[in-house]
């Protein structure tokens, strides 16, 4: 029995999915899990009352009453809790069920397992956000983390800013340990193996990036 180390497994990716592929039963799933969403959602939550990512709804406090602008913060942060529960959630069963069918050999729970590591790393991300977010007034397309801000640089048209903005650092890394654990992992050659990996984070960015853009703009238009 093989019990998932996020720490471990995300620093020592090898090692730890070696011994991942040698077991018959992965222990800690579900754990990990909870463990996972409750963390993002604790960060989402202190996030939001710290007044994180409110540039946009502060903008507007000298043209609408201050019970609005409650109001609009409430919601904000409701919204914000909900996307920690909802985002780990999507990102885990996301890649998990999208890598199934190529990695048929592999039972799901060894897949799913693999998929705790990006929702763990988008967590930690996202926890580091916070204090930038507070300290610079800047929101997720301007993190230093990622390619928003050049993209910024380059042009002003939302939807790109917002598609490279997905492109961070700590998605380079999750995709590396996704690769390194299937190549641990399965009998499928290299080349293969990135080739999936990355078409998989492509289509997972034009999601995120096109209900994102729709968000937005639904917000102007309200």
């Amino acid at each position: 029995m093989h019990q998932v180390r996020l720490i471990e497994g995300t620093f020592q990716p090898s090692a730890h999915f070696i011994g991942l592929k040698e077991t018959e039963q992965v222990k800690g799933i579900s754990l990990k899990i909870a463990v996972i969403i409750g963390s993002s959602m604790l960060v989402s939550a202190v996030g939001a009352y710290l007044g994180a990512g409110t540039e946009e709804i502060m903008k507007s406090m000298d043209t609408v009453g201050r019970e609005k602008l409650e109001f609009a913060k409430l919601i904000f942060g409701i919204g914000e809790v909900l996307s920690g529960l909802l985002s780990p959630l999507f990102i885990m069963f996301f890649f998990a069920l999208f890598f199934w069918p190529f990695f048929s050999q592999m039972n799901f729970g060894k897949i799913l397992s693999i998929q705790l590591f990006p929702a763990f790393l988008y967590t930690v991300e996202k926890l580091l956000n916070v204090p930038l977010f507070l300290l610079l007034g800047i929101s997720k397309e301007s993190s230093p983390f990622g390619l928003g801000v050049l993209t910024q640089l380059i042009t002003n048209q939302t939807y790109l800013v917002n598609l490279f903005s997905q492109i961070t650092i700590f998605q380079i890394w999750s995709a590396c340990l996704q690769v390194i654990a299937f190549q641990k992992m399965s009998d499928k050659p290299m080349s293969l193996i990135v080739l999936i990996v990355i078409f998989t984070h492509i289509i997972y960015m034009l999601l995120v990036t096109t209900s994102i853009t729709l968000i937005q703009d639904l917000v102007i238009s309200l």
